[in-house]
């Protein structure tokens, strides 16, 4: 989700090989529903010119030290 709010897809963006392996990790493990969330960020970040934050992205910022890099890039305080 960081890599999508930097600018990164499949198509476009410095790591467009590293979103594609996080691609192919996600579809191995589409039965969690934080999965579909990115997936679905994903597909519509490569649709149009930008990334929609919303709400469905609020459960990430407490994961771990990835979950932090998000809640600093999306400017949610801690707790």
């Amino acid at each position: 989700m960081v890599l999508l709010l930097c600018g990164n897809t499949r198509q476009k963006g410095d790591r467009r090989r590293t979103v594609q392996k996080a691609v192919d990790w996600l579809i191995a493990h589409a039965g969690d529903t934080r999965v579909r969330v990115v997936l679905a960020a994903l597909a519509r970040a490569e649709l149009s010119s930008g990334v929609a934050v919303d709400d469905s992205w609020r459960g990430f910022v407490d994961a771990a030290a990835e979950g932090e890099m998000l809640r600093q890039m999306l400017g949610i305080a801690p707790g």
